[in-house]
């Protein structure tokens, strides 16, 4: 999971910087986006760490 997850941090880091454009609506170039981002990842492992 762990190397799932570097692996779209890299793409988006690599994304936001060669393309200087927005991901799916998100400026990853401003603080408000990367926050959005590390709250989308905190969910994803809460939701694949969350017990039954």
């Amino acid at each position: 999971m762990y190397a799932i997850l570097m692996g779209r941090v890299y793409y988006l880091t690599l994304h936001a910087n060669m393309q200087e454009n927005q991901f799916c609506g998100i400026d990853l170039l401003q603080e408000s986006g990367q926050q959005e981002i590390k709250k989308a990842i905190k969910q994803f492992i809460d939701f694949a760490y969350a017990k039954d």
